[in-house]
């Protein structure tokens, strides 16, 4: 820490004060040029100019271009970091490396001045009497040696030093901190909170807990490594540890994978991408995820977009199928004399919603007709010789009315 200080306070020394420069256009060495300092050239310091034969204008201990670059006011000492602001004996630099605050003598009220606690943020504690680390306080609390260097003893054999139970706020003179059957050290390698009994808030104590990390599930009977609620939900047997190692959906992975891998036990195929889990856990793919986007060549050339700013996204959107039907986000009106895009033509309802049905891996489908409720401006079942468009123009309002996108 001593060192950093130093350096910080090396770094921002004014030079030009000290020494002029070699650079005839920066006299006072400062980092600004003589005419960024005198705007006007006129020899003299005006109002809100610096003096450009004096590295440091505001006289607080950093130099002018140091300030500026920093985004301080280098017409203003009292923001320098070489600057003593509260009079604490720490500079503003020195104060912003330990934390503390600069406009304030006692940033922890503890009534002791910053540059003389050696725990100016904790208004508990303020002398190290032995120079080890821990405060005075905390170790007349636990019984430990303020007079010596102790922080790497273990006086309650947990596995933490002293500093260690310092750090992290156990007590010093007890295994289990929080009493809840797990040795502190043991908490902190699972990933626990080894003061509180409870880590994930369930209602179970961590040592009882066979999922202290989750507040869904705190029970296995069977001690499988499945949870009871879990089993009970899936229908597999909370009393039967053998049901871990069965497959029941027969996707490849048993029964604790897909607890682990947090996919459908009784669905071989979880997200519903024709890809059953265990070969996706394999090949290393998500099981969750059903990448039904697909980017494909450009089908039909739409002549009226060639010269069109909208070509290169329309294009993309062409380009890009989706699964397992292969239909396009785009494909254009379809005349006798081939498919057109009418770049110029005022965009629909029904195409905002293909797109978005589309995008979102939704197929528009004939199975939309079915039901009783129509839009007035818009029938529910399609005619025979009805246009393509015209169909899918229905089939996208009516799948999009019932996944409730609209209504």
């Amino acid at each position: 820490m001593r060192i950093l200080c130093i350096l910080l306070i090396l770094a921002l020394l004014p030079t030009g004060s000290l020494a002029q420069s070699n650079n005839p256009n920066d006299v006072d060495g400062d980092g600004l040029l003589n005419n960024e300092e005198d705007a006007n050239q006129n020899g003299l310091v005006d109002t809100g100019e610096t003096d450009w034969n004096n590295a440091d204008t505001d006289g607080g201990g950093e130099a002018d271009g140091k300030e500026l670059e920093a985004g301080r006011d280098p017409l203003d000492r009292t923001d320098d970091f070489t600057y003593d602001f509260d009079n604490d004996g720490l500079s503003n630099g020195q104060e912003l490396i330990r934390g503390t605050d600069p406009t304030k003598q006692d940033t922890d009220g503890d009534g002791i001045n910053d540059a003389d606690d050696a725990y100016p943020l904790d208004q508990r504690y303020v002398k190290d009497s032995d120079g080890d680390g821990l405060p005075d306080a905390f170790e007349r609390h636990y019984n430990l040696a303020p007079d010596r260097h102790d922080a790497e003893e273990d006086p309650d054999g947990d596995g933490l030093s002293n500093a260690q139970e310092f750090a992290e706020g156990t007590d010093a003179q007890s295994n289990d901190s929080d009493n809840d059957f797990l040795n502190d050290s043991v908490e902190l390698q699972m990933g626990l909170n080894p003061i509180s009994r409870d880590t994930d808030g369930d209602g179970a104590i961590d040592g009882q807990d066979y999922f202290p990390q989750d507040a869904l599930y705190s029970r296995d009977s069977d001690r499988d490594g499945m949870p009871d609620l879990y089993e009970q939900e899936n229908g597999l047997r909370p009393r039967d540890a053998g049901d871990a190692s069965d497959d029941a959906d027969g996707d490849g992975l048993s029964n604790i994978q897909e607890f682990v891998e947090d996919t459908d036990p009784l669905d071989p195929d979880t997200d519903n991408d024709g890809i059953n889990d265990g070969t996706e856990v394999r090949n290393g793919t998500d099981p969750h995820e059903n990448p039904c986007l697909l980017h494909s060549t450009q089908q039909d050339i739409l002549p009226d977009i060639e010269d069109h700013w909208s070509k290169n996204y329309v294009s993309v959107l062409q380009e890009t199928k989706i699964l397992p039907g292969g239909d396009r986000i785009i494909r254009g009106y379809e005349t006798p004399e081939g498919s057109f895009f009418r770049p110029d033509q005022h965009i629909t309802r029904f195409e905002l919603l293909k797109m978005a049905l589309l995008s979102s891996c939704q197929t528009p489908h004939a199975e939309s007709e079915q039901g009783d409720f129509s839009f007035r401006d818009i029938r529910r079942r399609t005619r025979p010789r009805e246009s393509e468009d015209q169909k899918r123009k229905i089939h996208t309002i009516y799948t999009a009315y019932e996944l409730g996108v609209i209504d």
